[in-house]
């Protein structure tokens, strides 16, 4: 599959589709939890922001903070395969590594929408216990995915993929806690 959205001439285009969605359709979500008096709960953010401003600002910055994300991912993934003797191009890991940020949709932001429309059911111990597992599962599932795509790109062993992969996701996943609640 991925193999064959490398040969395709506009190959970055989809993989910054991908990406554009999740960011487009969490800043409306963001923007909706505002309107509707939620406020970030759990780590203090990065950006010094009031809280109760938080979210309405955070519409504006979560496309960037993707993009910014999705770039740095792809990039150290670019860097250490081929360290690790991968012969891919940068532009086809922007391409593979694009798609599974598609995978955050129905794991991430659909039942966070809903939470939305709901909410009290924020603070509910079911939701509660339930977010470590959602979470959990979401970005094991992208991992998976994205060592799939890159292993087919970079021509990498299943370990070197692996490795790869989660080391790459280091950086990401610090830029997103640092500015995303």
């Amino acid at each position: 599959m991925f193999t064959r959205v490398t040969r395709e001439e506009k190959k970055v285009a989809y993989g910054f589709a991908a990406v554009m969605l999740l960011c487009i359709l969490y800043s409306v979500a963001v923007f909706i939890g505002f309107t509707k008096g939620a406020i970030p709960s759990g780590y203090e953010p990065f950006l010094r922001i009031p809280t109760g401003s938080y979210y309405f600002w955070q519409a504006f910055f979560t496309t960037p903070v993707g993009l910014i994300g999705w770039i740095l991912f792809a990039g150290a993934a670019q860097l250490l395969s081929r360290r690790l003797g991968g012969h891919g191009s940068f532009e086809d890991n922007l391409a593979v590594l694009g798609f599974p940020f598609i995978l955050f949709i129905p794991l991430s932001w659909l039942p966070e929408q809903v939470m939305t429309f709901f909410p009290k059911w924020w603070t509910a111990p079911m939701w509660q216990a339930s977010t470590p597992f959602r979470v959990g599962f979401s970005v094991a599932w992208f991992a998976v995915v994205s060592i799939i795509g890159l292993r087919q790109v970079q021509k990498l062993s299943l370990v070197r993929a692996t490795l790869t992969i989660l080391v790459s996701l280091f950086p990401t996943i610090g830029v997103q806690i640092a500015y995303l609640h």
